[in-house]
């Protein structure tokens, strides 16, 4: 397993290049769904792999943001889009996140699930860090849902993780999600059903 320094060096290496090379996605599905996902955030808010920024200005006046990345390079071109609703941009892994339990009405989480190598651990410490009824917003790229792209995606995976060594394209955050315990409020497929956006909830204990 990449250790969280080689997976940092990677993106610090990919940093000043990373908004031009997202931008054709962004502007044919990405910026659309961003901006209808963040519109959602409420409350305290702690937004996951911050990367350079690009939620920042889409969240909501009076929106109270705290990020974090692993990546300090990928920091420093977030702190040119902060805004005064973000109190925060923080060096951080998000399978151990520096912060105490419920915490945060609103986690987010956007093109971060793909990469993460402890899926279920960084689950888990998002599901403790939430207040319950407390929500997840994630906008990630996923296995295609017929049949027929599930294999693609499956199959394409193999070389393009041998190339990056970093993002998956088969992943799974809905399965993922309710096996971890959280109750998926809504769940949406774009692209041809490779992109996903889903809002999970923290139960409320019974």
């Amino acid at each position: 397993m990449e250790t969280d320094y080689a997976q940092a060096t990677h993106y610090n290496h990919f940093a000043s290049g990373y908004d031009r090379f997202i931008y054709p996605l962004e502007r044919l599905v990405l910026a659309r769904l961003r901006r209808r996902l963040i519109a959602q955030a409420n409350g305290r808010i702690l937004e996951l792999a911050v990367g350079t920024g690009v939620n920042l200005p889409l969240y909501p006046a009076g929106a109270c943001v705290i990020g974090l990345d692993l990546s300090p390079d990928m920091l420093r071109w977030a702190i040119e889009r902060k805004t005064e609703r973000c109190s925060a941009l923080l060096l951080a892994d998000a399978a151990r996140l520096p912060f105490a339990a419920g915490q945060f009405d609103t986690v987010v989480s956007t093109l971060l699930y793909c990469s993460l190598h402890q899926p279920a651990k960084t689950l888990a410490e998002i599901c403790r860090v939430l207040r319950p009824g407390g929500r997840l917003l994630m906008l990630e790229h996923v296995r295609g849902s017929p049949p027929l792209l599930s294999r693609l995606t499956d199959l394409l995976n193999i070389p393009w993780f041998a190339l990056n060594r970093s993002c998956r394209l088969n992943s799974q955050p809905e399965v993922d999600l309710r096996d971890a315990g959280f109750e998926i409020v809504a769940a949406e497929r774009h692209a041809a059903s490779i992109v996903q956006m889903i809002v999970a909830r923290r139960p409320a204990p019974a």
